[in-house]
């Protein structure tokens, strides 16, 4: 199952993911490299891979570059699919950073770690994006805001200029 993001968060989510097997069934993913970066939060069983051993209980992942076989027991796990900008945006980090890595949630802000405490109780899809978006929100705007400042004392922003035939055009700074 997919839900998309709020308006506010549709820059830098693209979308939330819903995953589930069966309690009694265990099986294997074939992972292949979507090009975005995102969280999982695993409500279910251990995850486990060749290439990456036993994958945290919840964790930040960036882009795949190569496909992952994964096994698993229990799954249930909500996936954060973030827009490429958005890892930057709201936990300013560099996608390129974590380019095939995958980070515990216990190295991102301590709010992540309460939320992944919360999900597990949750099993309603809405209530749990709503989670999601209110910590993206708190932590996500000080981060966007600061990012706005840092662009503005570097000269990175737009300003509007008046044309020589009365209008204005927009310039880059």
């Amino acid at each position: 199952m997919s839900i998309s993001p709020s308006p506010l968060l549709a820059p830098y989510v693209k979308e939330y993911w819903f995953l589930s097997a069966d309690s009694t069934c265990q099986g294997k993913q074939r992972a292949i490299p979507s090009g975005y970066a995102g969280l999982i939060f695993n409500r279910g069983g251990n995850i486990y891979s060749e290439e990456y051993g036993l994958y945290p209980k919840s964790y930040l992942f960036g882009q795949s570059v190569r496909p992952v076989n994964m096994c698993f027991d229990n799954l249930n796990i909500v996936i954060v699919v973030f827009q490429p900008i958005g890892i930057k945006m709201l936990l300013n980090m560099s996608g390129s950073e974590l380019k095939g890595q995958n980070v515990g949630l216990d190295l991102l802000s301590p709010r992540f770690k309460e939320l992944e405490i919360r999900l597990l109780d949750t099993p309603d899809e809405q209530r749990v994006v709503c989670l999601i978006e209110n910590v993206e929100l708190q932590d996500g705007t000080q981060i966007i805001s600061n990012n706005f400042i840092d662009d503005m004392d570097k000269g990175n922003y737009m300003t509007l200029a008046p044309e020589e035939d009365g209008g204005s055009e927009a310039q880059g700074n």
